[in-house]
């Protein structure tokens, strides 16, 4: 298995669930840089504030070249957007394992990310370790979208084009460093 280091932030952040974006309580922050190896977790506490943490997340994202997560679309980003819509992170090219995952893995009936590292149900998460299986699910979706498109070129094809119809997306420059191709113009 190729194992790949992006100039990537994996992000995860641990959330007490609510019906409202706006309500959604933070309580543990956590980002991966896999080409630098610098890592953040901490817990929001009185000494670490949530600010804090969510603007040495920010710090993290300088000179990455997208931002990586698991549901981070639905998710982690919104949320992020809700506390500090100026972040510099925001303004990367964002990658979703999860949306990748029915595509890479169509033969599973379900796509969550599997936590090997929580043995025991009622364990607390760890966002950081999510982080790293978040990566590790990423350069299995890679892996799998290489063989597609020595196998069936024109599938992979066709999902860059519906999916990444420019190159300066984060999924844009993906598809084309799989396939090679820029994208397929779908016209009428």
């Amino acid at each position: 298995m190729t194992v790949s280091k992006p100039k990537a932030l994996v992000v995860d952040l641990e959330t007490k669930p609510s019906n409202d974006l706006k309500s959604q309580d933070i309580f543990m922050v956590a980002g991966f840089r896999p080409d630098t190896e610098e890592t953040l977790e901490e817990r929001v506490t009185k000494q670490q504030p949530l600010l804090t943490l969510v603007r040495q997340l920010d710090h993290m994202s300088l000179g990455a070249s997208f931002i990586l997560g698991h549901n981070i679309l639905a998710h982690d980003l919104p949320i992020l957007k809700t506390y500090d819509d100026s972040l510099a992170l925001l303004q990367l090219p964002a990658i979703d394992t999860l949306k990748l995952s029915p595509l890479a893995f169509p033969q599973n009936p379900y796509h969550r990310l599997v936590k090997d590292y929580k043995l025991i149900r009622d364990s607390l998460n760890s966002p950081l370790a999510d982080c790293y299986s978040t990566l590790e699910l990423f350069n299995d979706q890679r892996n799998a979208f290489k063989r597609l498109n020595n196998d069936r070129k024109y599938e992979l094809l066709c999902y860059q084009s519906l999916l990444a119809p420019t190159i300066s997306a984060g999924l844009g420059a993906f598809f084309a460093s799989l396939t090679g191709h820029k994208p397929c113009l779908l016209t009428r």
